[in-house]
């Protein structure tokens, strides 16, 4: 039962994320025109798709299509957080759903998991352009955060590549409490920092101490 409830708060709080980074970007200067200017291609792809047999691979022009398009919007770390969102929680999944006709698809054939496994890899692509144009745009070392333990949990979570959201999973802390020590300052307590240390140790194979998430 316990395992039911946390999978559907998950889900719910994935769909609520999802719908916050779609409001973001969608607010963002350029945004209308990109918009303008992808649908009507995208649109024609997914008309083709229509009549076209299974597996469908314009499943992949159209997944590169909104994926690069909305890399343009990614400017800071706000944009970068929810491009990523937006980029595992409806992209990838719509893309594949294209691709194989059927949502949530297990590949069984040689060919379907060769397929997946190109789509998977698209989609580390676009999260690796996303991070390494934040790191470009100095996102990466900002000195605007509040303290050092903010700037260097801020700092590890981009060479990981993570939302905040997959820091909180990694981790199994709280969203809420990421966020008062990247964004709001607050001190954490010796377990925590451990629990940080011992994470990024393990993602970026190799040491991180607390001593060094509070290292200016």
């Amino acid at each position: 039962m316990n395992t039911k409830i946390n999978t559907e708060s998950g889900a719910r709080h994935r769909i609520r994320d999802l719908d916050e980074a779609i409001t973001y970007l969608s607010g963002l200067p350029g945004f209308a025109v990109l918009d303008t200017r992808l649908r009507p291609e995208t649109e024609s792809l997914v008309a083709e798709m229509e009549t076209a047999p299974l597996p469908r691979l314009q499943g992949f022009d159209w997944f590169d299509k909104w994926s690069e398009g909305y890399l343009a919007l990614v400017t800071d770390l706000a944009s970068w957080d929810s491009f990523r969102i937006v980029l595992y929680g409806s992209f990838y999944p719509e893309s594949s759903t294209l691709l194989f006709g059927f949502p949530n698809i297990v590949p069984q054939s040689e060919l379907t998991q060769k397929l997946d496994t190109r789509l998977r890899a698209r989609l580390r692509y676009w999260h690796q352009r996303s991070s390494a144009k934040l790191a470009a745009s100095g996102g990466q070392g900002r000195r605007d955060l509040a303290t050092p333990l903010a700037r260097n949990l801020n700092k590890l979570r981009l060479e990981c590549g993570l939302s905040k959201e997959v820091l909180a999973e990694e981790t199994c802390l709280e969203k809420k409490l990421i966020l008062g020590h990247i964004l709001h300052g607050k001190s954490a307590q010796p377990k925590t920092l451990k629990t940080y240390a011992d994470t990024f140790t393990r993602l970026l194979k190799r040491p991180v101490t607390p001593d060094d998430l509070l290292a200016d």
